[in-house]
Formats: C-alpha cells, structure tokens, sequence
C-alpha cells in the first residue's frame, strides 16, 4: 500500500510519524505548497519521498532507511528545504530534477545504491555541511545542465567513484569541501561544461 499521499495540500505539518513496510513511496507529494515534515521514521518502503510540482517544502530530522528504490525523487519544485535527516542503506539516490532555488543542509546519506545526490536540470540551489559517505557511486553527480549551485563545506569520503561529477553542467561554485578515499576526489567530464570554479 501507500504510505502518506497529499495532492494539492497546502500548510500542512506532518510530525513524529513511523511509516514503513508499504509498497509504494513512504511519502507522495504532488501539487502541495507549505508543506513540513519532521521527525518521521521512513523505512522500508518502495521507495523515500516522491515529491512533483511542490515548493516551500520543509523536509528536516527525519530518518529516512533501507528503502527499496531510494531516498527520494524531487521532481520541479522551488525553496525546497531538505536539512538534518539521515539516509542510509536505500536502494538508489536522491534525484533532485528541475529543482530550483532550494537548501540541502547538514544531512547524512550513506550506504545508497547510487549516488548520495544526483542532480538533474538543477538551479541556484545551495548544498552545504552534508556528510555523504560510503556510496556505490559518486557523492554528487551533476548531469544534464545544471548550473549556478553552490556546493561548500561537505564531508564526501569513500565513495566508490567520485567524490564530485559534473556532466554537462557550468557556473557551478564548488568550494571548501572535503574529499577523501573516493576512487577520485573532484572529475569534470568533457562534453558541454564550462565556467565551474573548484577549489
């Protein structure tokens, strides 16, 4: 079955909750504005969170684990606020497509099948103090012409690819994080990106 669904909901709290072992995502959001969830168990789900076409939501200290198919998947939404969960040992990674002007701050997301963080047509959203370690694949993957982020002050070690990986993407300010034992640190592939400053 499903977990929690809210389709055109707005100014809603969803607090303290345990939400595991459904067959779909933990949380399907669609259409919603003003939306907060905190201190929820998300485990064991098809999948974490599937939010689409949904802005000024709060998604902070939540538990987010061992989901089938992933994290969550953030399709077209602005001021996001995605800050102090834990995501560890979920299928796949956390997409964030189409997302703009948003905040992805002091979260641990480790042990995923993917990369901790894929981002896909993104812009100006600010990635910071996240610890994101022990992946399959990168620590975060920028694809498909995301630009103008900004990505400070992360902790991203043992990764089994990259540590950061831009495709395709430009503008990006990529400064002041800590990579280590990644297979390797930062890698820029060749193809249409541009104008990413890496320090």
């Amino acid at each position: 079955g499903h977990g929690i669904t809210l389709i055109g909901i707005n100014d809603t709290h969803i607090i303290g909750n345990q939400i595991h072992h459904n067959g779909n995502n933990g949380f399907t959001f669609q259409d919603n504005l003003n939306i907060l969830v905190q201190d929820n168990l998300i485990s064991e789900n098809a999948g974490g969170f599937y939010m689409a076409a949904s802005d000024n939501i709060s998604i902070i200290e939540n538990d987010i684990l061992h989901n089938t198919f992933g994290i969550c998947n953030i399709l077209d939404g602005i001021n996001l606020n995605f800050s102090l969960n834990t995501a560890s040992y979920n299928g796949d990674h956390m997409l964030i497509q189409w997302v703009n002007h948003s905040y992805y701050l002091n979260n641990i997301i480790t042990n995923t099948g993917g990369s901790a963080m894929t981002i896909d047509r993104a812009k100006e959203n600010i990635i910071s103090g996240n610890t994101l370690s022990n992946n399959e694949e990168n620590g975060i993957y920028f694809i498909s012409g995301s630009i103008d982020n900004e990505v400070h002050q992360n902790t991203i070690n043992n990764n089994n690819e990259y540590g950061i990986k831009i495709k395709d993407s430009s503008y990006n300010n990529i400064t002041y994080n800590v990579l280590y034992y990644n297979q390797a640190g930062a890698y820029v592939e060749e193809g249409d990106s541009h104008d990413n400053i890496l320090e």
